[in-house]
C-alpha cells in the first residue's frame, strides 16, 4: 500500500529528533543541520510504502542525506538502530540494513537526484506473503533503483520514518 507523508507533516509535533535541526516551512520539512529526526506519531506499518517529494539542496561532496523506514529509535544515528535506510550522495545512492550487527550494502551511481530539482520518491519495506522476508524498495520519478527481497536477519518489526543528514 502507497501512503503520502502529507499527515505526517501536518503533525509537528509529532516528528522527535536530537537539537534544532529542523523547521516547518509551508507545509514542507527542512533541515537545517546535521543530525536525525524522525515521526513517532505512528509507526509506518509493515505493508506501506512512502510516496513523498523531496528537494535536496546540500548534496554535495561529503555531505550525504538519508531516509529511513522501520527504524526503531530516530533520535540515535542509523547504524546505532534496526532500520532500512537509503542514503543520498552526490555520485551514488546507497541502500543499507542495520539490524543488530546483520548488516547489508548496495550502490548504484546517482544518476536519479539532483540538488535544487524535485523529486518523487517511493519507498518502503514490505513483508512478504511468507512473514520472513522483507521486500526493500526504492523508486525515484518512476524509475526502480533498487527492490531488494531480504531474507536473513531481516528488520521485522514496523517502525518509524526517518531523517538524517551529514
Amino acid at each position: 500500500t502507497k501512503i503520502g507523508i502529507s499527515d505526517m507533516l501536518a503533525k509537528q509535533n509529532a516528528w522527535s529528533g536530537v537539537g534544532e535541526i529542523y523547521k516547518f516551512e509551508n507545509g514542507h520539512l527542512k533541515l537545517t543541520a546535521n543530525g536525525g529526526i524522525g515521526y513517532t506519531g505512528k509507526k509506518v506499518e509493515n505493508d506501506q510504502i512512502l510516496k513523498f517529494r523531496v528537494k535536496l539542496s546540500d548534496v554535495k561532496g561529503s555531505n550525504w542525506i538519508s531516509f529511513g523506514v522501520r527504524t526503531q529509535n530516530v533520535e540515535v544515528q542509523p547504524w546505532t538502530t534496526q532500520s532500512y535506510i537509503f542514503l543520498v550522495k552526490e555520485d551514488v545512492i546507497e541502500l543499507q540494513k542495520f539490524n543488530g550487527g546483520k548488516t547489508f550494502y548496495f550502490s548504484v551511481d546517482n544518476k536519479y537526484i539532483k540538488n535544487d530539482t524535485e523529486h518523487e520518491i517511493e519507498f518502503g519495506a514490505v513483508t512478504m506473503g511468507d512473514e520472513k522476508s522483507v521486500r526493500v524498495y526504492l523508486g525515484i520519478d518512476g524509475e526502480t533503483v533498487f527492490d531488494y527481497i531480504d531474507s536473513e536477519d531481516q528488520v521485522s518489526a514496523a517502525g518509524y520514518f526517518s531523517l538524517y543528514s551529514s
